[in-house]
């Protein structure tokens, strides 16, 4: 029954491969004309059955501001000449802009992000970093592209550990992908093998998100401060000091404390939010318009 009224209340857009959350089926409503976008993750066990259903039980009762909401799931029983399957469908909303094609639009024009903006999304991907955290939940992949962006310049991030198929940028790099902004503890961990990851989820995200905000703010590929399977510090400085010279003392030390090489000495998601005590309801205040819009 709830399909059917899905399916009366929404129009088929597409089917894509979206870098975002790899293979999905594109839906608008017909009212609102906001975007769903219906991802199938397949479980070929029990064991993952359960955990997927309660991932999702307790992914949807997640509420922030600032991150994409799971809207609901259907279970299917795959019968096949390998044996039965699960296939779960789930409903999540979807944005088609996001921050890196908001920079490839500014590096065109050479237009820079004032600082209030580069503010609004870097608190609002603090925000939700917090709260993700708080839940014991992390995110895997700040890259730009995976921090989206509504008409209204509105910031949202998705589960992506979740709904990605290769869960993370450690996963996408074993997997040969390029162009991840891995963490010193990952590329530590690789040149041992790769095969026993002992680095800090958590501030593994917060190092992706800093690399991101050195994208935003020098509108410049920050992918030259890796050289040889590590970071080159000299690059990395003088990237850092490009955004000194543009922006306040203020965010450019926050930027610069999240890209601490020591990963210990790298600050967490809730000291780099203010957030306190599981609080994070609210959301950054703010957003902006769209270069071009």
């Amino acid at each position: 029954d709830g399909l059917k009224g899905f399916y009366e209340n929404f129009e088929f857009v597409r089917s894509e491969e979206d870098p975002r959350f790899g293979a999905i089926n594109l839906f608008i409503e017909k009212s609102s004309k906001k975007y769903v976008a219906l991802i199938n993750k397949k479980c070929v066990d029990l064991e993952s059955v359960s955990t997927t259903r309660e991932k999702l039980a307790a992914r949807m009762t997640l509420n922030h501001p600032n991150i994409l909401k799971i809207i609901g799931y259907v279970r299917k029983e795959d019968e096949g000449m390998c044996g039965s399957s699960d296939t779960f469908t789930i409903f999540t909303e979807w944005y088609e802009h996001d921050l890196e094609l908001e920079i490839q639009q500014r590096q065109a024009k050479k237009e820079f992000f004032s600082e209030a903006e580069l503010n609004y999304i870097l608190n609002s991907c603090l925000d939700a970093g917090a709260y993700f955290e708080a839940n014991g939940i992390y995110h895997g992949d700040y890259r730009p592209l995976n921090i989206l962006m509504n008409e209204g310049g509105n910031v949202y991030v998705a589960d992506h550990s979740f709904l990605h198929p290769l869960i993370d940028d450690w996963g996408k790099h074993l997997g040969g992908q390029k162009g991840c902004y891995l963490s010193p503890g990952q590329l530590a961990d690789l040149k041992k093998g790769g095969y026993n990851a002992t680095y800090d989820v958590y501030k593994a995200d917060v190092w992706s998100l800093g690399v991101s905000m050195l994208y935003a703010s020098t509108l410049e590929d920050p992918l030259i401060i890796y050289k040889n399977g590590a970071v080159d510090e000299t690059v990395l400085n003088s990237f850092i000091q490009g955004v000194q010279q543009n922006y306040s003392a203020g965010f450019a030390g926050k930027v610069a404390s999240m890209l601490q090489i020591n990963e210990e000495a790298r600050p967490t998601f809730t000291s780099l939010s203010g957030a306190q005590g599981g609080s994070f309801q609210t959301g950054a205040q703010g957003g902006f318009q769209q270069s071009g819009s």
